[in-house]
C-alpha cells in the first residue's frame, strides 16, 4: 500500500492541467527570463471560485528539443516543483508556467535553484507593484447604453 506523501506531493489543484489554462497564461502573462529557465506568470483566474482562486498553480513545459535526456528533464522539473512548494506562501494569487532552456541540462542544482528563486522573486515583486485588475464581465452582464439619442 502506497504511503501518503501530502507534504511533498504536487496535488492536482496546484497544477495547470488544461490547454486553455496554458493558452490564457501564455497570452496574458508576463515573462521573466534567466539563463536556464523562463517563467510566465499571471494573476489567478477568479472564475475558479473562492476556494481555488487564491492557491498558486504551476504548469511545466519542458521540451524534449531543449533538454534531450529524460533524466535531466526530470531533474529540472523536480527542482521547479520543489522551489514552487518552498515559495507557496509568497505566490498566493498567481499562476506560473515554467519553461527550461538548453543551458539547464548542464547547470548544477544549486545554481539552478538560485536562478529559479530569483525569477520567482522578480515575478512576486512585479505583481505586488502592479495594480490588480478585475476580470472582464460577461457580455450578458453589460447593460445596453440607454442614454444614446
Amino acid at each position: 500500500m502506497p504511503t501518503k506523501r501530502s507534504c511533498i506531493d504536487f496535488p492536482r489543484h496546484a497544477r495547470l492541467i488544461l490547454p486553455a489554462e496554458y493558452n490564457r497564461i501564455f497570452a496574458a502573462g508576463k515573462r521573466f527570463s534567466g539563463a536556464c529557465v523562463t517563467l510566465v506568470a499571471a494573476r489567478l483566474d477568479l472564475s475558479l471560485g473562492k476556494r481555488l482562486a487564491t492557491r498558486p498553480r504551476l504548469g511545466l513545459a519542458l521540451a524534449k528539443k531543449q533538454i534531450k535526456r529524460s533524466h535531466e528533464r526530470n531533474r529540472v522539473k523536480r527542482l521547479l516543483r520543489e522551489r514552487f512548494r518552498a515559495n507557496t506562501q509568497r505566490l498566493v494569487g498567481l499562476e506560473f508556467i515554467a519553461m527550461a532552456k538548453t543551458a539547464a541540462q548542464n547547470t548544477p542544482n544549486p545554481a539552478l535553484i538560485l536562478e529559479i528563486d530569483r525569477l520567482i522573486t522578480r515575478a512576486v515583486d512585479f505583481f505586488a507593484a502592479a495594480p490588480k485588475t478585475e476580470p472582464f464581465a460577461p457580455a450578458s452582464a453589460i447593460a445596453p447604453n440607454t442614454t444614446a439619442p
